[in-house]
């Protein structure tokens, strides 16, 4: 009933606020409001590659393993943190509160890492996620006590929150905005694929061995991974 509930009120409200959603003044003729260096930014802003040109970039595969690892790592602890913590002898109520410290810690990351995005563009807000990331997956590998789990769940959804507020504009900053939605839709599957396999790998890997210190280790592994293509991982220069 929640979830019907939740699903209803979405469709609502998104569907009524998305009927005041304009474009730019630029594209509605009112060009008297906008300076001539804020035409020019708007007109690269809105260039782009199509997604034929898009597959033929190492830049696109690169992000689609990075959204893979991001959504490996992002489901299998939000699906099993509380699983865990309980295995490590602590009450279900209290492992309730560290997966409801990791939702409410997002929205700091969101409104953080955003902002430094904007500064110092998406890539390197990656790169910087994903350290803060391992950090956490450090802390959860290392330490059992619920006191610690707390701060892994504050440092984790910290970074997270961060990560997937600029996917989008992480896709848009490559790609230009001409196939955004297309382009973005495609390589978004990198996480969809990603988030499916790790709770299932994560799940299977505690039943097979009794721990979840394995499962955890990977998780660290593929951010390494991502760490390494984030940095690689350059602005496209067509020939």
């Amino acid at each position: 009933m929640a979830y019907l509930l939740l699903g209803a009120v979405v469709l609502v409200v998104v569907t009524v606020v998305a009927q005041f959603l304009k474009r730019n003044l630029i594209n509605k003729g009112d060009s008297n409001h906008i300076t001539l260096e804020q035409s020019s930014n708007i007109s690269n802003i809105e260039k782009g590659i199509s997604l034929r040109e898009a597959l033929r970039f190492k830049q696109f595969w690169f992000v689609f393993c990075i959204l893979f690892c991001f959504g490996y790592i992002n489901v299998s602890v939000m699906v099993h943190i509380v699983p865990h913590s309980i295995d490590l002898g602590i009450s279900s109520s209290v492992a309730a509160g560290i997966l409801a410290t990791i939702g409410g810690g997002m929205t700091i990351g969101i409104f953080a890492l955003t902002s430094l995005a904007d500064r110092i563009g998406n890539i390197k807000v990656y790169v910087i996620a994903f350290i803060i990331v391992l950090l956490s997956l450090v802390i959860l590998i290392v330490f059992q006590d619920v006191v610690w789990l707390y701060i892994f769940a504050i440092i984790f959804s910290f970074a997270n929150g961060g990560l997937a507020a600029t996917e989008s504009s992480l896709v848009a900053g490559l790609f230009g905005l001409r196939w955004h939605g297309v382009i973005f839709g495609l390589v978004i599957n990198g996480f969809t694929i990603g988030a499916t396999l790790g709770s299932l790998v994560t799940g299977y890997l505690f039943d097979i061995s009794g721990s979840y210190k394995s499962a955890f280790v990977i998780l660290a592994i593929l951010i390494l991974i991502s760490v390494i293509l984030s940095v690689i991982t350059k602005p496209i220069r067509k020939t």
